[in-house]
């Protein structure tokens, strides 16, 4: 724990980012990781698009900012991916 820390404070001061999740994050809300990690990414650069997995429901969509959003009634509503 101490170890993580000091590593982490050291990345942080050469620019690194340090996310972490849980298992139930990469189990039960893959899709909204994955979204973190795209909002992570494009932050840094990166100019691909986020797509959905073949478990999202039908209604879900990510958008190109990384962020998980759902379809309600015509208009998205935005959720924070750690909504």
């Amino acid at each position: 724990a101490t170890v993580d820390l000091e590593r982490d404070r050291f990345h942080a001061a050469e620019g690194y980012l340090t996310v972490r999740f849980t298992w139930p994050d990469v189990v039960n809300r893959p899709c909204r990781t994955a979204a973190t990690v795209a909002l992570h990414l494009r932050e840094r650069g990166w100019t691909g698009h986020p797509r959905t997995c073949p478990r999202c429901p039908p209604d879900v969509v990510l958008t190109l900012r990384g962020v998980f959003s759902v379809k309600q009634g015509g208009k998205d509503a935005p959720q924070r991916p750690w909504a």
